[in-house]
């Protein structure tokens, strides 16, 4: 459950704490969202949001005159897209042969979209709109890598999504990504610091290779499969019956 959006307002905070703290149980997705509840007295259990596993398949590297970083989110400030232009900028002051692929939609989307003019960048930017699922499962096959530096993930399904089609991610610290992000399968960096994530950009396209898209999506399905998430809801469940 998000409490973010609600942390500030103190009148809607209460109403929003108490039916929680009535609960048999509460169930947070990640270890981050556990210990933001539990500064509010709330005590929960982490199970992590599940992928879908028969849809969202891998396939290997395809090889491109460029190497592509995928993005997908709403085209907000919390998404981090400003923070990721200004780092695409820096690194394709030296290294000119990338394109950033985003999707999603959003109040920003000219804003950032002028902000690619003014980086001089432009023409490695495609921005793609809002992506049906088939479209998104698409793009995930085509591109190398998967980037979003958000400021808050309660969880972040998308980079799940990523990493179960076979794609390293770049991640920030920002709350979920924390849970399932690990050497063998992307890049954790500080959020809002653009010049680690241009270099998390220039270090993904260096190692690319390194990356073994079959163990990227076995490792994850391990804990985040279907199969597995619903085991523990039904032992969860069993426990307040």
């Amino acid at each position: 459950f998000p409490l973010l959006p609600f942390r500030h307002n103190k009148k809607l905070m209460p109403l929003v704490i108490e039916p929680l703290k009535k609960a048999d149980q509460v169930i947070a997705v990640s270890r981050k969202l556990q210990a933001e509840l539990l500064r509010y007295e709330i005590k929960s259990s982490v199970v992590p949001n599940l992928i879908d596993e028969d849809y969202f398949t891998a396939t290997s590297q395809k090889k491109h005159q460029n190497f592509i970083f995928f993005s997908l989110g709403d085209i907000t400030e919390e998404k981090g897209f400003e923070d990721l232009l200004q780092a695409a900028a820096l690194v394709l002051k030296k290294e000119r042969n990338i394109q950033f692929r985003i999707g999603g939609k959003g109040k920003f989307l000219r804003k950032y979209q002028r902000m690619a003019v003014d980086l001089r960048i432009k023409e490695h930017i495609t921005w793609l709109g809002h992506l049906s699922q088939k479209k998104v499962l698409k793009e995930l096959h085509q591109c190398n890598a998967f980037i979003l530096p958000s400021y808050h993930e309660s969880f972040g399904m998308v980079f799940l999504e990523a990493l179960a089609s076979g794609r390293p991610v770049i991640a920030t610290a920002c709350g979920g990504p924390e849970d399932f992000v690990r050497e063998d399968n992307g890049l954790l960096v500080e959020v809002g610091n653009v010049k680690m994530i241009s270099q998390a950009m220039i270090k993904m396209k260096e190692n690319i290779d390194h990356y073994n898209f079959r163990k990227i999506r076995q490792d994850i399905l391990k804990k985040y499969s279907s199969k597995v998430v619903a085991q523990k809801l039904i032992k969860l469940y069993r426990s307040i019956l």
